[in-house]
């Protein structure tokens, strides 16, 4: 009987889900400043 690939195919899928919804909350941060106003910004936010 030939092993199939759903096993492996399920774990990238629900993996791929995992990645886009922290890429998700990422790109909405970024759009956000990371809660700061441009302005704000100084070097002490760098480090």
């Amino acid at each position: 009987m030939p092993k199939t690939n759903d096993a492996a195919l399920d774990a990238f899928i629900a993996a791929k889900i995992e990645i886009d919804a922290m890429l998700a909350r990422l790109a909405a941060h970024s759009a956000d400043h990371f809660g700061h106003g441009p302005d704000e910004v100084n070097w002490g936010h760098v480090c």
